[in-house]
């Protein structure tokens, strides 16, 4: 068990360190508008929220371009760590930075707060995705019966399927 642990916080520093490098990289040579690799970096950091965050700031601050990929790939961070209110936050302000959530991002967002069993703001997103001119797909639905689910609200769960 005690390896076990040890390997993951190897794998953890190892993913944290080539973040940096590569952050450094990006920040060095001008490579900020290689939206790839952003997103790339943000999703590295999967196990330290804040540190997706920071970037997705430090993207803001020096002007670099950031598109809906950056910030669903943020708010999926947001999602495995449960910080939903974060989660929440970044897809909010999208349209602020003139930015379209899509799919995906809305996904992440109802997962976030399916995994937090907040249901009403599950069922509340996957409401609002018509309105926005998107298609709820399969991921949408099984995340919005999940929080119902969660929360052992089998009947609202049966109305969405």
């Amino acid at each position: 068990m005690a390896s076990d642990i040890s390997l993951a916080s190897v794998a953890i520093l190892a993913q944290a360190i080539l973040a940096q490098v590569v952050c450094s990289a990006m920040a060095e040579f001008s490579l900020g508008s290689d939206l790839r690799a952003s997103t790339q970096l943000i999703l590295a950091y999967h196990a330290n929220w804040t540190k997706a965050l920071q970037l997705l700031q430090y993207m803001r601050l020096k002007q670099l371009e950031s598109n809906v990929f950056c910030y669903s790939a943020a708010t999926s961070v947001c999602r495995k760590a449960h910080q939903w209110q974060k989660a929440l936050a970044l897809l909010w302000e999208m349209p602020s930075k003139w930015l379209e959530p899509n799919v995906v991002s809305y996904n992440a967002a109802i997962s976030s707060c399916e995994k937090s069993k907040l249901w009403e703001k599950a069922l509340a997103l996957l409401r609002e995705m018509p309105s926005k001119w998107l298609e709820s797909d399969v991921i949408s639905y099984n995340a919005a019966i999940s929080s119902c689910e969660k929360c052992e609200l089998w009947e609202k769960a049966l109305v969405l399927l």
